[in-house]
């Protein structure tokens, strides 16, 4: 079935049961690396926040003999768990001076997000780009990060050299490096399992760094002289293996030879093991201490 023909039963089957005062709005979601999603929103009258629910799931659940009534439901459900206790005034966001000390910085893959890289301000690094994130830490709406736009730049009269320079602060501040062993990051996580089936090579040679939230934690690399503390820890020179846009594979290197086994080993767990909006590169990196500088091999 069509998305368009789906969201058109949802949609009349949520005002059926919640009335006509009700919007239900549907919005393209752009994710990482090109994905696209379908979320819908239900807002009561006098309300600005809803939860946003994606409906790709929900229409290949339809499509495998679900009745749309239980579609509608489960829906239903998602709305009444998570919608937020009270308005969330966003106006704060026109003022660089009250969003400046949150700019963060992520990196995603440039190619795969050309077209978004359109739109945002940006910087490219290799063949990644560093793009820029309000960071926040709400009541109601709880932590995440509200994507910079062009048009964000324009309303805060700012550029992309200054929105680099401030999260070149606030990002280490707000997200703080850790560094592990993998063995150290199977032992404390819950998704030890299929950690161990993705790692290209033994867990006691390698080394993962991430923030320690765990979520885009591969823009570590970018935090100043993160590199250089590691490569007197770890070893003077080393690869960067890229796991995914949260993290980073660390192992030690007496020189360059070797990148080709690794790359195999990096776009096998890309093409097996992770979803697509998860993966930040195919390449492997060579931290080069002498120059200290990073780049691909």
């Amino acid at each position: 079935m069509e998305m368009k023909v789906f969201i058109t039963k949802v949609k009349r089957g949520i005002l059926k049961k919640l009335g006509t005062e009700i919007q239900v709005e549907v919005r393209e979601v752009y994710k990482n690396n090109g994905l696209v999603l379908h979320g819908l929103m239900i807002t009561k009258p006098g309300r600005n926040v809803a939860r946003t629910i994606y409906l790709e799931d929900l229409l290949e659940w339809y499509e495998q003999g679900t009745p749309l009534s239980v579609v509608i439901d489960k829906i239903l459900s998602l709305y009444e768990e998570e919608v937020p206790g009270e308005n969330v005034d966003m106006g704060f966001l026109k003022d660089f001076s009250k969003v400046k000390e949150q700019i963060v910085y992520k990196i995603v893959n440039a190619e795969k997000n050309k077209d978004l890289l359109k739109r945002i301000p940006h910087i490219c690094f290799l063949d990644l780009a560093i793009c820029f994130s309000y960071f926040y830490v709400h009541k109601t709406l709880g932590n995440g990060m509200i994507l910079v736009y062009n048009t964000h730049v324009e309303m805060w009269n700012t550029n992309t050299a200054e929105l680099f320079h401030l999260a070149q602060e606030n990002t280490p501040r707000l997200s703080p490096p850790e560094f592990r062993s993998v063995r150290q990051m199977m032992d404390s996580s819950a998704q030890s399992a299929s950690k161990r089936e993705s790692l290209p090579l033994e867990a006691m040679e390698l080394r993962v760094l991430s923030n320690v939230q765990h979520s885009h934690g591969a823009a570590c690399i970018l935090y100043p002289g993160v590199l250089r503390q590691i490569s007197q820890f770890l070893s003077p020179d080393f690869f960067i293996l890229p796991s995914s846009i949260h993290e980073v594979i660390l192992l030690a290197a007496e020189s360059e030879e070797g990148a080709e086994s690794l790359r195999g080993a990096v776009r096998e767990v890309n093409a097996a093991r992770l979803e697509a909006e998860q993966i930040l590169s195919d390449s492997v990196y060579y931290y080069d201490h002498r120059q200290n500088k990073l780049k691909i091999v």
